[in-house]
């Protein structure tokens, strides 16, 4: 989480990919649980593969995060923690989630677009309309969190254009 001296991130790509159960998720759960609490005027989006892994996996455990830590809980408030979303009034944030429908995602201005297990995805078509979602807002990130995936596959992809200079952000 390097900062440029205007204030800008360094990096506005951050992907982490490790076997199972390796803690990527919490990893990433807890960036985007971070920013929606301490800055205002946050629209997060949460996607995966399905509405079932969407739900269950990275939002599911930032609510469940929230709703079992006390201080998190009375800041954010029970009313504000629904079956897809979170709401931080105060602050003018929103976190919610959604299955990897692209035609969804088109027209989104968000600041943190996070995209689950891309190495199962049939293409990275949803992760790069969500990247483009975040091109609209000053300091926005794009957090993946995947298991490895193969030569050629999205995260490869990825590190390429890092590698290459191509993309060093």
């Amino acid at each position: 989480l390097v900062q440029n001296q205007d204030g800008t991130w360094k990096y506005t790509t951050i992907a982490l990919s490790y076997p199972r159960r390796h803690s990527k998720t919490t990893i990433m759960g807890l960036l985007a649980l971070w920013r929606f609490c301490n800055f205002v005027g946050e629209n997060i989006l949460c996607i995966a593969n399905s509405e079932r892994q969407s739900v269950s996996v990275g939002f599911g455990l930032v609510k469940k995060i929230v709703l079992n830590t006390p201080f998190l809980l009375s800041l954010i408030g029970r009313d504000n923690v629904q079956m897809f979303k979170l709401e931080f009034p105060r602050l003018q944030n929103t976190m919610r989630t959604m299955s990897c429908n692209v035609a969804g995602l088109y027209g989104e201005k968000i600041t943190v677009g996070w995209c689950s297990e891309i190495h199962a995805a049939a293409n990275d078509e949803a992760m790069q309309v969500l990247a483009s979602s975040l091109g609209d807002s000053l300091n926005s990130w794009l957090l993946v969190d995947s298991t490895v995936d193969a030569i050629g596959g999205p995260l490869h992809r990825l590190e390429q254009l890092l590698e290459t200079g191509e993309d060093p952000t």
